[in-house]
């Protein structure tokens, strides 16, 4: 017999593969996934830096400081004041600093004929159409400073007018005239009758008027208009107008 086979251990290392790489492997009992997988972690939150949390913190009051001095110094634009409504409170007379009407006087050497006067007697309304159609020329009225009230009076006492022109409006004006017809008449009658009743121009009297004007049958209706010499301050007089001037 020959000789044993000299075993080679270093052409063993040098194989490359091995009776043990050739074994089969055994299977892990059960089922297993093919394969893990575990998520990572969720990445921690950064912190901000202590020293940048105090620089906000300060700028903040700094800012806040700073809107509240501006908000104090700045002038506030006055609002417009709403009108409240007010009641209103009736109007009172002011004393009046006017002096008086100054009465007529006679130039020196010149004796009048009336004389001022301060009562005023009573009498029947010349605004009754029964007494407004007895008027003639020389009737004396009495009529109150508010023109409000009038009375036919005598001529011997107090009064403020004597009638020095009476016209029938009958013919005239077959409906009642207005106001603008009326002052036309008194333009037109009334200066001239004061003139020739007085005795001339004189700036101490001045002319005034009445008149009537009744619906009804014409020549039984009154219809009338009557010119009146009085003061230029339509003051109460006793005495007489008629000639005054002349």
């Amino acid at each position: 017999m020959g000789e044993p086979p000299v075993f080679d251990e270093q052409w063993v290392q040098a194989a490359r593969y091995t009776e043990t790489d050739r074994r089969p492997r055994r299977r892990p009992a059960g089922p297993q996934p093919w394969r893990a997988w575990t998520p990572p972690p969720p990445p921690r939150p950064r912190r901000m830096p202590a020293a940048i949390v105090i620089v906000a913190v300060l700028a903040l009051v700094v800012l806040a400081s700073f809107t509240l001095h501006k908000s104090r110094s700045t002038p506030q634009q006055a609002q417009p004041a709403q009108a409240q409504p007010t009641q209103a409170q009736p109007a009172q007379a002011a004393p009046s600093s006017a002096p008086p009407p100054a009465v007529p006087t006679a130039p020196a050497g010149q004796t009048l004929s009336w004389k001022s006067a301060t009562e005023m007697p009573d009498g029947p309304d010349p605004n009754d159409p029964r007494v407004f159609a007895e008027l003639k020329v020389g009737t004396c009225i009495a009529q109150a400073a508010n023109l409000r009230t009038a009375a036919v009076v005598p001529c011997s006492g107090p009064h403020t007018d004597e009638v020095d022109l009476v016209r029938d409006l009958t013919a005239e004006f077959p409906t009642t005239p207005d106001n603008r017809q009326i002052d036309r008449l008194n333009t037109t009658l009334c200066p001239g009758a004061v003139r020739d009743w007085t005795g001339g121009r004189d700036g101490r009297y001045s002319s005034g008027y009445l008149w009537q004007f009744q619906n009804g049958v014409p020549g039984q209706a009154v219809r009338g208009f009557v010119c009146t010499a009085q003061l230029s301050g339509h003051g109460p007089f006793t005495g007489t107008l008629h000639h005054a001037a002349a």
